[in-house]
């Protein structure tokens, strides 16, 4: 699928998406997910596995977020992929949060793997407007004539946060697997597997407000 393919590019594109996410939305009685809507207290836990063909690699990232002046947030990044390490923190307005985390990972070899996984540009292109309940589910035909299909499947839980898990497959194969709370502005969990044969697992083991 070419979104997994291009990601840095098409991240690019749909980097002022954000700014369409300005507050959670409700439909029929049922919260609408909107990501990167911090409530400006959290902290993320999550750790990584990354399977490729220089083998498997762990790694383990951190994202704290505060409230600054006005209607700004800070963030500060930490984290670690292998022996590669890396550290950023940076003020925002609300509708600068996604370009600006993006453009922060975009050359580091360490959050690399976040711009394939909590900051890849589906969660807006794919998730936004949906309605999450057991059995729902949404499906389309991509550029290359494929079947791409979403369903969630089940519930999940990871950290003590009740989810939804959501699957895609491209053709009847699977290719994502994430877990999503709608009051939560980022992924419980997320298994992407690149048609390049690339795996990366992430999953948060700590989450405070």
């Amino acid at each position: 699928m070419k979104v997994f393919r291009t990601t840095l590019v098409i991240s690019l594109l749909f980097g002022a998406f954000s700014g369409l996410l300005s507050e959670e939305k409700k439909s029929g009685g049922k919260k609408e997910w909107a990501p990167y809507t911090f409530k400006g207290t959290e902290e993320f836990h999550y750790k990584l596995s990354l399977k490729d063909s220089e083998g498997t690699r762990e790694g383990s990232y951190i994202i704290k977020i505060s409230p600054a002046e006005k209607d700004q947030f800070t963030l500060t990044i930490k984290g670690n992929l292998g022996e590669n390490k890396f550290e950023s923190t940076f003020t925002s307005d609300k509708e600068s949060i996604y370009p600006t985390l993006m453009a922060q990972m975009m050359f580091n070899p360490a959050g690399a793997p976040l711009l394939v996984t909590l900051f890849a540009p589906w969660w807006g292109m794919y998730f936004v407007g949906k309605s999450w309940k057991v059995g729902n589910g949404w499906s389309f035909t991509d550029e290359d004539g494929k079947e791409v299909s979403f369903k969630v499947e089940d519930t999940c839980e990871y950290a003590g946060q009740k989810g939804y898990k959501t699957v895609m497959r491209e053709d009847k194969e699977e290719r994502f697997v994430a877990c999503i709370s709608p009051d939560i502005a980022l992924p419980l969990y997320i298994r992407v597997h690149e048609e390049e044969g690339n795996l990366y697992t992430l999953e948060l083991t700590e989450y405070k407000e």
